[in-house]
């Protein structure tokens, strides 16, 4: 059977049913289909095997617990990029997915808006920033690289930082309201 969806059109529904969902990069340009396209694939999920999203269990700082996802790292794989103040998202990017939608906690350059805040304040149940934050989470699937874990302290996204005459510093910045 071939399924194939939009990684941000996933459900948990989908995540109980497959955990484990590889990004389709080999089909980009068939019809209806980006690089946002994803298939499920087979557990253990090999982060070596390509760029995928795996099931995770969440749980707020109220006890809540959550299905989402994220995004298996390679360990000890240079990254292209460090930021000042990053808890590993800007790699796994982890996202909370409910019936009412998913809510991303990494968002690049951009500053999540106080609407965007708000609309995911509302798909989490219209919690408070206390009942949400520190969010922490764990893989529920099995990785070939191991058991992953994490906690988040906020929306998160990236500022410039001048530092000196001419050093810039990229640094990661939380928003919890």
């Amino acid at each position: 059977m071939r399924i194939r969806k939009q990684v941000y059109e996933l459900t948990p529904e989908d995540l109980d049913t497959y955990p484990a969902w590889q990004f389709a990069l080999d089909e980009e340009g068939a019809p209806d289909q980006d690089e946002a396209t994803v298939r499920p694939m087979d557990v253990p999920v090999d982060p070596d095997q390509g760029m995928c999203v795996a099931k995770a269990e969440f749980t707020l700082n109220d006890g809540t617990v959550l299905s989402g996802f994220f995004s298996p790292t390679i360990p000890d794989m240079p990254k292209l990029f460090e930021y000042e103040g990053d808890d590993g998202s800007s790699d796994m990017q982890p996202s909370i997915v409910t019936q009412d939608g998913h809510v991303a906690f990494w968002y690049g350059m951009l500053k999540p808006t106080p609407e965007v805040i708000a609309e995911s304040y509302r798909i989490l149940g219209r919690k408070s920033p206390e009942q949400v934050f520190p969010i922490k989470y764990q893989s529920v699937v099995e990785i070939t690289t191991g058991d992953v874990t994490g906690e988040l302290q906020g929306f998160m996204y990236l500022v410039n930082e001048k530092r000196g005459l001419f050093r810039r510093k990229r640094v990661v910045r939380f928003v919890v309201e």
